[in-house]
């Protein structure tokens, strides 16, 4: 095998572990929105998404995007004492920080519950997500530390743990109890604080409690000028909401949220344990002798991947919300195509994005996000007024469009790569192809129309050998992989 493929098959045996997790962990998650969409009226469902995205904002500032810089400096690091101290410095920091942050606002909660809700009726519930998100801005350290070590399996673990629990103390407090949004927080936040101290008591008894004041200095020089970049992430991802709330109805949020969920699913079902591995294996990729191939090898599945499942959920969406939710959800889904091929746009950046981390740009990537966070705040202004929560979903698409071209443009200029592009835009516009027909012929029968949509998914599979997406060599090569495994069995 040669040294790219070896380093493609590590960066996809482990990246399967983590995506086994989190498809697990959203699946079991995902059984709690027929428990919602019953349990909770749209505008209480509205208020459950306001109350989390108010909070992530700060959770994202505080935790200084210190992932990154932990990734960075432990792989450069050329002792095992010196890793460590990376880990152990950067829990400290980010504990200490946020402790402060987060219970100095626990005593204006009433304030910001006047802000986002035009009452100061709801102060307890901006209490329970802010302990909530102490612990899990701590919690990402030790998590980082366990994937740093590959120790997947583990990962796998902690992860189901927390979801199981998680939808239990959800289900018992909301239907049992009657706790509604309140029981929905409080079942996090206390499984959040079991799961963050289990893992702190762990991490610190393997690295010790060391502060190394050198290290935490240029950690967050590294990683600061992420923030503003994050923030802007954050916006392009959650204003959207704000507007409707302010323009529109918590109705609307909770109609909107539902659909974004749908839509977004392929973020954290292929994006997110892509990206677990890709953070820490990026740079020895960038260094290959066979960069570009490997990149482009890389762009490729992710691309796939990630077409292949908006195209799914896009085609699949009315089916799954009359079998999941109630009537009173079911115009959710005029928004998934649109959020779903935002995030494709997002997937297909973040690998663009490769130089600008290697080469220690992350001024860059931080600007881009500003820049696109802008651009967004404009497109939900103009555009949500003009359409509601359509208007609020082709914002997010252009956004991100618009973060894809930049970042292509500013990343070749830095160190360009040969990108194989035809190849990504034959994959698009394919899947746009049968999505549009999925979308103009429909049936009356759920049953029908389920059939209809499963033969063009595979059409759009045949369809990808016929416009050279993928060689007949390829397809010769699955079957062939195969049927050896089958032998073996046998054997």
């Amino acid at each position: 095998m040669s040294s790219s493929g070896q380093v493609l098959k590590n960066l996809v045996s482990h990246s399967a572990v983590y995506w086994f997790a989190i498809m697990l962990s959203k699946m079991i998650g995902f059984l709690l929105i027929p428990l919602y969409t019953r349990y909770l009226e749209p505008a209480d469902y509205g208020m459950l998404e306001m109350l989390v995205l108010t909070v992530d904002v700060l959770a994202l500032v505080l935790g200084l995007q210190l992932i990154h810089a932990v990734a960075k400096f432990h792989d450069a690091a050329e002792t095992p004492e010196a890793k460590q101290r990376v880990i152990s410095t950067s829990i400290i920091i980010v504990a200490v920080l946020s402790i402060a942050v987060f219970f100095s606002l626990s005593f204006i909660s009433d304030k910001v519950s006047m802000l986002v809700f035009d009452s100061a009726n709801f102060a307890y519930l901006f209490q329970t997500v802010f302990i909530a998100s102490i612990f899990g801005v701590i919690t990402q350290i030790p998590l980082l530390y366990i994937r740093i070590q590959d120790r997947s399996k583990l990962f796998v673990l902690i992860t189901l743990t927390q979801v199981l629990l998680t939808v239990a103390l959800t289900i018992w407090m909301v239907v049992f109890l009657e706790m509604s949004v309140f029981g929905v927080l409080l079942a996090n936040a206390i499984v959040s604080g079991i799961v963050c101290f289990v893992l702190l008591c762990w991490t610190m008894k393997s690295v010790g409690a060391r502060y190394d004041v050198t290290v935490a200095k240029e950690m967050v020089i590294y990683s600061a000028p992420l923030i503003p970049g994050v923030i802007g992430l954050f916006v392009l991802n959650s204003s959207d909401r704000f507007f409707l709330n302010e323009m529109t109805s918590l109705d609307e949020v909770g109609l909107y949220a539902i659909g974004y969920k749908f839509g977004f699913l392929i973020s954290p079902l292929i994006i997110g344990p892509f990206l677990l591995v890709w953070g820490a294996k990026m740079f020895e990729v960038y260094r290959h002798p066979e960069r570009d191939e490997v990149l482009n090898k890389v762009l490729a599945g992710l691309g796939f991947m990630l077409v292949f499942s908006a195209l799914g959920i896009s085609l699949f969406i009315d089916e799954v919300l009359r079998i999941m939710t109630t009537p009173q959800y079911y115009a959710a889904a005029i928004v998934v195509p649109l959020i779903s091929f935002a995030y494709v746009m997002s997937g297909v950046a973040r690998v663009m994005a490769t130089p600008l981390y290697a080469e220690k740009k992350t001024g860059a990537i931080g600007y881009i996000y500003s820049s696109a966070a802008v651009v967004c705040l404009i497109l939900n202004y103009i555009l949500v007024q003009l359409f509601g929560i359509v208007g609020a979903a082709i914002a997010t698409l252009l956004s991100f469009l618009y973060i894809l071209v930049v970042t292509l443009i500013v990343s070749q200029r830095l160190s360009p790569v040969r990108w194989d592009w035809l190849c990504l835009v034959k994959l698009i516009v394919v899947a746009i192809f049968f999505l549009v027909i999925g979308e103009f012929i429909v049936y009356e029968s759920i049953f029908i129309n389920l059939i209809y949509k499963a033969i063009l998914v595979i059409a759009f599979l045949l369809s990808l050998v016929a416009v050279g997406f993928v060689s007949k060599h390829d397809v010769k090569a699955v079957f062939t992989m195969i049927s050896k495994r089958k032998l073996k069995r046998k054997g």
